[in-house]
């Protein structure tokens, strides 16, 4: 089986899906350090034409807590606050109507841990798009290897599930060592995105954004095209 493991993200951006599509099934890593000023409770959305962040408020969020030990603050002012400004950013797209409804549900729910919250963002998007996710995670089926780091540890979850191939975004390159995973009879490889241009609600064209940007300008069939424009490199 080919196999990735990543830390959950708030309705990431595309290169993450794009991962997920070229393995069977994806390791969420909700149990490692949080990272304060990463990408795992923000993103960017159009907001008024800007590429702009949200970010969604967490509770005494510290490096010396694990993602899964985490619980988000979604205040009813700040899930107003940015469904409102998610509407008057994008109420004029294509598939706003579609789209608004999936990030509402998301973000209904207010006692819930940053993980939970992360994955049900993922999770939403593939039951949009009508395709099964296959996921597990590493809290809940791989806590007995919290005793490696790095590398090893990876490498020891890649063992228990028998994976033939690991993938990893190319940005992560020297992360990782070829001669270990050959040791393992496992090979290492890595993904490289495209990023197709769409219209967006300006002119010229901004890549990179979250998710939800790409929903809301394109039909559930582009979408599932996009998700498969990758390649695998060694």
């Amino acid at each position: 089986m080919n196999l990735s493991i990543m830390q959950p993200y708030i309705f990431p951006y595309l290169g993450y899906f794009h991962l997920i599509q070229a393995t069977d099934s994806i390791v969420f890593y909700d149990d490692v350090n949080y990272i304060k000023g990463g990408w795992i409770n923000r993103n960017r959305l159009l907001i008024s034409g800007t590429p702009s962040f949200f970010t969604v408020p967490v509770i005494k969020a510290s490096p010396n807590k694990k993602i899964n030990e985490i619980y988000v603050s979604l205040s009813d002012k700040w899930v107003v606050k940015f469904l409102k400004s998610l509407r008057q950013s994008y109420g004029k797209s294509p598939f706003f109507e579609d789209v608004f409804p999936l990030v509402e549900s998301v973000f209904f729910e207010q006692n819930v841990k940053l993980s939970s919250l992360a994955i049900d963002s993922i999770s939403s998007v593939y039951k949009y798009l009508g395709i099964e996710l296959n996921f597990v995670t590493s809290s809940g089926s791989f806590s007995d290897t919290q005793i490696f780091n790095g590398e090893s540890r990876v490498l020891e979850i890649a063992r228990k599930c028998k994976a033939k191939m690991y993938l990893n975004v190319s940005a992560g390159r020297h992360l990782y060592s070829h001669d270990s995973f050959s040791r393992q009879g496992i090979e290492l490889r890595f993904l490289e995105s495209d990023f197709p241009e769409y219209p967006q609600t300006v002119s010229s064209f901004v890549p990179g954004l979250s998710i939800v940007d790409i929903l809301m300008n394109n039909s559930r069939d582009i979408v599932i095209d996009m998700f498969n424009d990758y390649r695998i490199v060694s």
